[in-house]
Parts: C-alpha cells; structure tokens; sequence
C-alpha cells in the first residue's frame, strides 16, 4: 500500500449483513481460518464511521487485498476493529499536507471531532502587529479583528470570549459547521490549543455539526 493509502481515513462503502467481506468486518480474512468469522453480523451501525488501515495481507488463492482496520470512535467502535476487502472502503481524508509553515503564520486543521475527518485547514499571516503572540494573533483573527488592545498588554480575552469568538468565526467560514455542539473536553482542549499556538506550526482545532444537537451531548474521547 502507499504512503497515501496508509495515512488516509475510509468509511465502508456499503455497511450492512452481507457475508462476502465487504459489508462488516472480519476476525481474520474471511475463510482463511477455520471456524473463524465476522466481528460483528450487521455493520449498519457503524455506517458512518471511519477506520484506519493498521495492516494489509493478500488472500493466496484469491489474490485480493484485505485490510485490518481500526475504528477512529475510540467509545464504542472496537467491536468492529477487524478485517475487511480494501476493495469495500472509500477513503474520506488524507494525513494533511507538510507545507512549510512561515515564520509569521500559523497553520489550522479544523477537524469534525466525531469522525476524525479535516472538514478545513487554513494558514493566517500575520500582517497586524510583529510584537503579537501566536495566541493574541489567533484571538485577533477569530474575533473578526476585533482585539485591538495593545499588544504589550496581557491578552484581553479570558476563555468564554475564546471560545464564544471562536464558534461565531466557524460558523461564518466553515459551512454546516460550529463549536457549541462540542464536548465540554473539546471546548477546553481547543481554547488551551490557542493560548499554547506558536508561529511556523500547525495546530488543530476541533469542530462539529451546527445541526448535531444530541449527539453531542454525551461526552466522548477524541
């Protein structure tokens, strides 16, 4: 397999109760040990998933490719970690681009913290102030410019503002996309992200359905 095929996400193509490996997932590659068979009988469930391919092996007589694959739902996706017809997958990402950063911008992946998917990545330059802190640069973009205090006086923006400036700017830039609907976890870990940014890095910032009320209201493990 390729560099790309490794790092990128899938989800099963046609998740369902066929048993010819390519609606669920596999103990082993099917009918290669005995009495050995599919993890789960039904894979609907997981339809909206996605997997990381953690192995690869060709079937001898058959000649096809079947993967080991992991569910990126750390809370309730491990039953069907298993094997699976490559062939049964459609890739939904790739591992974002390397693309040097420049010493005076920082790099975003807003990345939906469900499905592990960068739903957008944006790189912002600095051309305000060349004393301001990768934080106040990023509190300063996401406030839609708003921060105009000094920039030798400690940032002006406690974590509410953050986090309330923050969800305003994905909804305007991100369609379909906020941060109200995220975990307590997610909110907290995203305003430590900003206060910690540093120029000429990458940094990622977790996002979720504007629409997904309920499903968000049970806190999970990203």
């Amino acid at each position: 397999m390729t560099d790309a095929q490794k790092n990128a996400t899938y989800k099963i193509t046609k998740a369902g109760t066929a048993n010819d490996g390519t609606a669920t997932t596999y103990t082993y590659p099917a009918w290669t040990e005995y009495r050995k068979g599919r993890t789960v009988t039904d894979a609907t469930p997981y339809a909206n998933d996605t997997f990381k391919v953690v192995d690869a092996t060709t079937r001898t007589r058959e000649g096809d490719l079947w993967v080991k694959v992991q569910d990126t739902n750390a809370t309730n996706g491990q039953k069907i970690n298993g094997w699976i017809l490559y062939s049964a997958l459609t890739a939904t990402s790739t591992t974002p681009s390397t693309t040097p950063v420049a010493s005076n911008q920082v790099a975003v992946n807003f990345v939906d913290a469900v499905t592990g998917k960068t739903v957008s990545t944006k790189t912002y330059t600095n051309t305000i102030d060349a004393n301001y802190t990768a934080a106040r640069f990023l509190k300063n973009v996401f406030s839609n410019g708003t921060d105009t205090t000094d920039s030798s006086i400690p940032d002006s923006f406690n974590n509410t503002s953050t986090a309330k400036n923050l969800d305003s700017y994905v909804s305007a830039n991100i369609s379909g996309y906020g941060t109200n609907n995220l975990t307590t976890a997610n909110k907290t870990t995203n305003v430590s992200t900003i206060a910690n940014a540093k120029f000429a890095s990458t940094i990622t910032i977790y996002v979720a359905p504007s629409s997904q009320l309920s499903f968000f209201s049970v806190s999970r493990a990203v």
